[in-house]
């Protein structure tokens, strides 16, 4: 963790006790094993802890918020089309 985000154990299990022991975005239970340390690869800056799932699905996204508030839009998009 040092060597690739620049943090501590420490500061790990402190980030970990502040999340609740739960992904940032999903809010499910993680273990810290499963915890993934979410940066923002521009700013180096750390966000906090994701689940996999989560952690994968805003690099699809390429971590883009146009692209991301898209999707959401997307989401409430009600077209009502049968589909066949």
């Amino acid at each position: 963790m040092k060597h690739r985000y620049g943090i501590s154990e420490e500061q790990f299990v402190e980030m970990y006790t502040y999340q609740n022991g739960s992904c940032a975005i999903c809010e499910k239970s993680i273990t810290p094993k499963q915890s993934l340390v979410d940066h923002c690869h521009n700013t180096k800056f750390i966000r906090g802890l994701l689940c996999r799932k989560c952690n994968f699905a805003i690099g699809l996204l390429s971590d883009n918020k146009k692209y991301i508030e898209n999707a959401i839009q997307y989401l409430g998009n009600d077209y009502k089309l049968k589909i066949l």
